[in-house]
């Protein structure tokens, strides 16, 4: 678990609540009715992807464990509601964040 200062912390807590409220079944506009393509939110993405800003600026050597142990902490799932293990993480960041996450860093 990395330590993080108070104000970091409570910036986590809030991107956390975050994608508590914008997890779960989302699906993009240009899908029919009956589609099975659910994905996240772009409101979960970009929080999860502060998130893992956060965790990397905090000095984290694994913010995929970290972002998946405090989504089981706050029971945030997947889009199709499974346990955010550390593999749906991963999954999450090599489909859906990492691409952002590397924008962000240049």
């Amino acid at each position: 678990m990395t330590k993080m200062p108070k104000m970091k912390a409570e910036k986590r807590d809030e991107l956390l609540e975050i994608c508590k409220k914008s997890s779960g079944e989302y699906l993009p506009s240009h899908h029919g009715k009956g589609s099975w393509a659910t994905t996240y939110s772009r409101q979960f993405i970009s929080a999860a992807t502060d998130l893992w800003l956060l965790y990397k600026e905090a000095g984290s050597n694994w913010p995929v464990a970290d972002l998946s142990r405090d989504f089981r902490r706050k029971n945030i799932r997947s889009c199709r509601g499974a346990d955010m293990s550390f593999a749906r993480v991963e999954y999450l960041l090599k489909s859906h964040i990492g691409a952002e996450i590397e924008r962000r860093e240049l």
